[in-house]
């Protein structure tokens, strides 16, 4: 799948939601329950339209318990973000996909 634009990003949230998490839980939740099947301390990739304050508490505790933490988020507002800077101290890295696709 090609990424160029809002709704080609659009298209691919909705993949994994059909294909891949079935949509029936919470991020926090799904995470607490899947993370106890890592057999390792694995490298995660997170995709999402924004950061909240949620997001930034789940991913903060997956590094305090020793995963590896990528974002990848398509924040219109990345400069107003008071998250973003917050994951970047805890040595997670955020990408802006807007920034790779253009």
């Amino acid at each position: 799948m090609s990424i160029y634009n809002y709704d080609d990003f659009q298209g691919l949230l909705e993949y994994f939601l059909r294909n891949d998490s079935n949509g029936q839980d919470e991020f926090d939740r799904f995470v607490e329950r899947n993370i106890k099947n890592e057999k390792n301390k694995c490298s995660n990739i997170v995709v999402t339209m924004c950061i909240n304050e949620e997001l930034k508490n789940v991913l903060i505790n997956m590094i305090t318990l020793g995963y590896s933490i990528t974002l990848l988020h398509c924040d219109k507002n990345l400069y107003e973000n008071k998250f973003l800077k917050e994951l970047e101290n805890f040595n997670i890295k955020c990408f802006n996909l807007k920034d790779i696709i253009n």
